[in-house]
């Protein structure tokens, strides 16, 4: 897991090991298998680099039929010849973090804008620094005595704020790209209409 309990106060109050969260890494994209895996391969691939995250929600482990779900879901492509890329585990690896926090229909926006606004390997990379400088900065915070509450709603507060941000933005962006898409097609179908007439 990303922290535990390190021990507890003079008035019996947990206090959470924050150093923890200095050691989190996430696998960057050259580090991701180079060759295509099967099913039962990629679960235990994503179960292993993962585990930080273990306990957080109540989400189930990562599972076949999750991954499944994913593509008809439109989520990821299908696999080839029952085999799944580098591509497709980067994306579940950003599936299966983001699900802590956002729906399923959210989470499918935000491939939306990374797949279309950079090179995916790009995009992947940045999630993960992004993803890890966010956790790690865990570490450097004071946990004072006395004020638990607190610090428990203001992270909570945080996450709403950050969530809504990152909804908003990326609904944006989406109907901004999803906009250029339609009148470029539109430019194309009527390229054909004006050289025909010449």
């Amino acid at each position: 897991m990303i922290c535990h309990i390190k021990k507890h106060d003079k008035d019996g109050i947990p206090q959470m090991d924050t150093a923890s969260f200095a050691s989190f890494r996430l696998p960057r994209w050259n580090e991701l298998p180079e060759i295509d895996l099967y099913m039962d391969q990629v679960v235990s691939f994503l179960q292993m680099k993962l585990s930080a995250f273990d306990g957080i929600a109540s989400d189930s482990p990562v599972t076949a039929t999750m991954i499944n779900n994913y593509v008809k879901q439109d989520l990821i492509d299908p696999p080839v010849n029952k085999k799944y890329s580098r591509s497709h585990i980067a994306k579940l690896m950003i599936i299966f973090i983001l699900k802590k926090v956002m729906s399923i229909p959210e989470i499918s926006d935000t491939l939306y804008c990374i797949n279309n606004i950079v090179n995916f390997e790009e995009g992947y990379n940045t999630f993960c620094e992004k993803c890890e400088k966010s956790v790690t900065s865990l570490s450097e915070r004071k946990q004072d005595t006395g004020r638990e509450a607190e610090r428990i709603i203001g992270c909570a507060v945080d996450a709403l704020s950050h969530k809504l941000y990152a909804v908003g933005c990326t609904k944006e962006i989406k109907d901004a790209l999803e906009k250029a898409e339609l009148e470029n097609s539109a430019r194309m179908k009527k390229k054909p209409e004006k050289e025909a007439k010449a």
